[in-house]
């Protein structure tokens, strides 16, 4: 009879064992499809304001990818950069480009960067910091004529940052060729 009992206990702990498995597996498995970070993420346009005729740089794509998923996915596998030599305000909103972020300079590190930002707060199931912008195929700009550098998009993985403008988003700086 102890017997009985002993191994009935022995089952039910291990039915019970099996199940907590189980469900904290499926609970704590939130898998997101990189084809859809893009879609679900709201970017700020950044409309630019000039004072008065300056030349003005933005980085310029069509669609989110990476080279190794035959530009799909999360990441950037081709951009351009568009300049207006002595733009007004109408010329350099208008853009041929889906997505479209201005260039500036970062004088502490000297280099020209492009801030990608939100427009609203991350979806509480995506955790952007597990999504790493992937840039893994070099991106020539062709920007010589409009900054007088020849500069690239290096391979790398640009990770979200909380501070940057009011919900956050993802640096990137350009590197000389």
């Amino acid at each position: 009879m102890k017997s009985l009992l002993k191994n009935s206990m022995i089952i039910a702990l291990m039915i019970t064992f099996l199940s907590l498995s189980f469900y904290c597996t499926k609970t704590n498995e939130v898998a997101i499809d990189e084809n859809t970070i893009a879609e679900r993420l709201n970017f700020k346009e950044t409309p630019i304001i000039p004072q008065e005729k300056v030349i003005i740089v933005r980085i310029s794509w069509d669609e989110w990818g990476h080279a190794s998923n035959d530009c799909n996915g999360w990441g950037l596998c081709n951009a351009t950069v568009e300049w207006f030599p002595e733009a007004d305000e109408k010329t350099i909103n208008e853009s041929n480009y889906n997505y479209s972020f201005p260039v500036d300079y970062d004088n502490a590190n000297n280099q020209f960067y492009a801030e990608i930002l939100l427009d609203e707060p991350v979806p509480e199931d995506i955790q952007l910091q597990d999504y790493p912008i992937k840039v893994d195929e070099e991106i020539s700009l062709n920007s010589k004529e409009a900054l007088n550098d020849d500069l690239k998009i290096a391979i790398d993985n640009y990770y979200f940052d909380e501070t940057l403008g009011e919900f956050g988003g993802f640096r990137i700086y350009l590197e000389k060729k």
